[in-house]
């Protein structure tokens, strides 16, 4: 059988059931705002421990020792098959060990052609079967999801900066039936579940179009092959199907086809990926944080705060009597932690040129191979037997024989980028296990251990503390009854709300507070940062809010001409604003 076109994808394995760790403390009594720092640490041990010891599964196994050995025997047959020109051109025939090689290496073929349509298959099947649990699990939270987040608008919309310590105390009772009854679980899960649906979207399309080429098309060219190695082993077969030679060819034909109509759907969708990723990235820099941010080393921290969000001159005069050490680096914090975002995105940018770049080459292995075959297709139909043609036939099995070595050794560079990316989460997630084991149990020690690592993150390492950056972004949503408490809380909600969070979501994560409730919501912060919510039509910035906790927040106020300088800065570069204040101090 002629070579034909190979594909591969590489999708994330299922998870696995975390490591044993104690039993996770209970959750603090009724009347507090969010979660015990000692609930957040262990459910955040526990979903790293997922995360760095999730096995690649047996596709993944499966496709990192196919692809070699597939490699591995189109390279021996390649050559096999250019040893044997020399004794076509001299004898008119290629017979002896050579042939009889070549035919057994060539049975082999059909077999890891068939073992890819399995591969593409179960892949197709797996993410069919997780939209349909995402597709139940939405369905079962809708009620719940409806009535809480009615209920998250009504006490955001009833929250005063003058409200007695009764209705404050009615507000935490409020809040504390929302955990209770299972309104806010249910919130929080229909949000999640929404989000992942969203991203089956693209999986479902690239696994379905995967399993059309490597399933079906070279599903029917595989078992063509297969009748064409028995034919050579029973001439009774062949002279009963005669025809399944030029069926082969025309099957390779259609391959190559489709890997010609697989590379263009693919350069389509990789432009319409980067124009967003790039309307994303332009959301972000031109945020009112990003321009808080830039604006630290001049301004100083407070203002910075200040200037990231709405607040009454009554909280701005709140702001400016906490500690200047500590506020400065928590602005610091979210700088880096807006330039971990930044990073993200430019890396998800790289990552679709390099699609697109692969999609060009998909195209013109398409089109090399489409040569090839339709050429033999063409002799096996003219039926010649002259020595010019059976030489020219071999000449472009070896062509394409090469065409598929240089394809798979691309295919084997894309899994070794996909294993480095992998090993990367893998080691994020143990950096924040190494982090946090060591104070598991005890509230002030995992407060502590979360508050030392993330005041080590600066610009250099801030990718390897993904983890430990949501678990303080939580913490600082859910911070209460202090300065620091209110500004740490309202860059918090700026840098979600520039994320693209909406006002609910928001105050979901602040109320979670069992071991579930911040599985999920910790997971629904590290898909914002990671960028993956921004919506460039969606209003980013935070509206004012009015928090009776603690340090309140309150009223609208008209933006002073600070706030008003630092939107008109919106319009420079968010990196390019941080290298020259870096630069400046």
């Amino acid at each position: 059988m002629p070579l034909t076109g190979f594909a591969t994808s590489f999708t994330s394995s299922p998870l696995t059931t975390p490591l044993g760790q104690a039993p996770l403390p209970k959750p603090s009594a009724g009347g507090t705002t969010g979660a015990q720092a000692v609930v957040l640490g262990d459910t955040l041990c526990r979903i790293t421990a997922d995360k760095a010891t999730k096995p690649i599964g047996l596709l993944g196994n499966i496709e990192r020792v196919l692809y070699p050995l597939w490699a591995l025997a189109v390279a021996a047959l390649t050559g096999l098959r250019g040893a044997q020109l020399p004794a076509i051109l001299r004898d008119g025939a290629s017979a002896g060990v050579l042939a009889t090689m070549s035919f057994r290496l060539g049975a082999a073929m059909p077999v890891l052609a068939t073992v890819e349509g399995g591969v593409a298959m179960a892949r197709f099947a797996r993410v069919v079967r997780k939209r349909s649990r995402l597709d139940k699990r939405i369905r079962d939270t809708d009620a719940g999801h409806t009535r809480c987040e009615a209920a998250l608008r009504q006490l955001a919309a009833s929250r005063t900066e003058a409200a007695v310590p009764a209705e404050r105390a009615m507000r935490r009772q409020q809040r504390q039936a929302l955990r209770e009854d299972g309104r806010l679980d249910a919130f929080l899960v229909h949000r999640h579940a929404q989000a992942e649906r969203g991203d089956s979207d693209g999986k479902l399309f690239a696994s379905a179009t995967t399993l059309s080429r490597d399933g079906v098309v070279q599903g029917v060219a595989a078992a063509l092959g297969g009748i064409q190695v028995l034919n050579r082993a029973l001439p009774a077969m062949a002279a009963a199907l005669p025809w399944t030679g030029i069926a082969g060819c025309a099957a390779s034909v259609a391959m190559s086809t489709a890997h010609i109509v697989t590379g263009v759907v693919q350069s389509r969708d990789s432009r319409k990926q980067r124009a967003a990723l790039h309307r994303w990235r332009d959301v972000l820099r031109c945020s009112p944080l990003a321009t808080a941010l830039a604006g630290l080393e001049r301004n100083g921290p407070a203002a910075t705060v200040c200037n990231a969000q709405p607040l009454s001159k009554r909280q701005q005069g709140i702001v400016g009597e906490a500690d200047p050490a500590q506020l400065r680096q928590t602005t610091e914090f979210y700088r880096n932690v807006m330039q971990y975002c930044d990073h993200r995105l430019g890396e998800a940018i790289d990552l679709v040129d390099k699609d697109a770049k692969r999609a060009g080459l998909r195209i013109a292995y398409g089109a090399g191979t489409l040569c090839v075959n339709g050429a033999v297709l063409g002799l096996t139909v003219a039926a010649l037997t002259t020595v010019s043609v059976a030489t020219a036939g071999m000449g472009l099995l070896v062509v394409g024989g090469a065409l598929g070595l240089c394809w798979l050794g691309f295919a084997g560079y894309t899994m070794m980028n996909w294993v480095k990316r992998r090993r990367a989460l893998e080691a994020a997630a143990l950096t924040a296990r190494q982090a946090l084991l060591p104070a598991a149990g005890d509230d002030a020690a995992t407060d502590k251990a979360i508050g030392t690592a993330c005041a080590q993150i600066d610009a250099t390492n801030v990718a390897e503390h993904r983890h430990l950056i949501a678990a303080s972004v939580m913490r600082h949503l859910q911070a209460r009854g202090s300065a620091q408490a209110l500004a740490e809380r309202s860059l918090a909600r700026a840098l979600m709300r520039t994320l693209g969070a909406d006002a609910e979501v928001v105050a979901a994560i602040e109320t979670a507070q069992t071991p579930e409730q911040c599985r999920v919501a910790l997971k629904l912060v590290l898909r914002h940062l990671d960028g993956r919510c921004i919506d460039p039509a969606g209003e980013q910035q935070a509206a004012p809010t009015r928090d009776a906790d603690g340090a309140s927040e309150s009223g609208a106020q008209a933006p002073d001409d600070a706030q008003r300088d630092a939107h008109e800065d919106a319009r420079v570069p968010l990196l390019h604003r941080m290298a020259d204040d870096a630069s400046a101090g």
